[in-house]
């Protein structure tokens, strides 16, 4: 029973993924025809059958998903690194715009700052 569900839904991604295939590689060897690219078909490949040689569909599929990747993961440091309203580090770059440069500076800080960076 169970193994009978498992082969239909198997049966079933797989007549997907054929069509998915078709379209993939149809529109691949289209692009390549309008760049001139020269196709043929070559007899005797020591890797015919494999995957990624008898079909552009993995690569292509896997190139997407990493541009998805890259692209999505900028996107949400760019998101994560904006200061949100009400968090420390906005309030904290506004502190910062707050103060003055050119306030008085403590003598303590004044004092190490010049020890710190005197030549020996």
């Amino acid at each position: 029973m169970a193994v009978s569900v498992v082969n239909e839904l198997l049966t079933a991604l797989r007549n997907k993924y054929d069509v998915f295939d078709n379209v993939v590689a149809m529109s691949v060897r289209r692009a390549l025809f309008l760049l001139g690219v020269p196709l043929r078909k070559a007899a005797a490949l020591p890797t015919r059958g494999l995957p990624a040689v008898d079909s552009p569909t993995p690569l292509i599929s896997m190139l997407a998903l990493y541009i998805f990747c890259v692209v999505g993961g900028l996107g949400a440091i760019r998101v994560g690194a904006a200061p949100r309203e009400g968090s420390m580090r906005k309030e904290a770059e506004q502190n910062e715009e707050d103060v003055d440069d050119k306030s008085p500076q403590p003598f303590a800080t004044l004092f190490s700052l010049t020890t710190h960076s005197a030549p020996a």
